[in-house]
């Protein structure tokens, strides 16, 4: 499950860079800079996103494994983390 939603997290902020490096070769002025702010923003978003899919659990294995002894954080971080994100994502899209 984690690995199939870090790559395509990964996959996503992949796609959306490239169109905005595509959109920052025809652009100028206020425009350039708006999309630079994009690309920075839609980035952190994401890599957070996708740093989360791993982090939410320690050790690493508990997120696969639910026998091992270990800390898992609770289900309402993970929701203000997915809600963060998809705010951004609107904002940005």
């Amino acid at each position: 499950m984690n690995l199939g939603g870090f790559f395509s997290i990964v996959s996503a902020a992949w796609s959306k860079t490239s169109f905005a490096i595509t959109l920052l070769r025809i652009s100028d002025g206020w425009t350039y800079k708006f999309i630079w702010f994009i690309i920075i923003s839609v980035n952190l978003s994401l890599g957070l996103a996708a740093a989360f899919t791993w982090a939410s659990c320690t050790p690493v294995e508990k997120t696969w494994n639910v026998f091992i002894e270990g800390f898992v954080l609770a289900a309402e971080c993970r929701y203000c983390v997915q809600l963060l994100h998809s705010r951004c994502e609107v904002l940005n899209d």
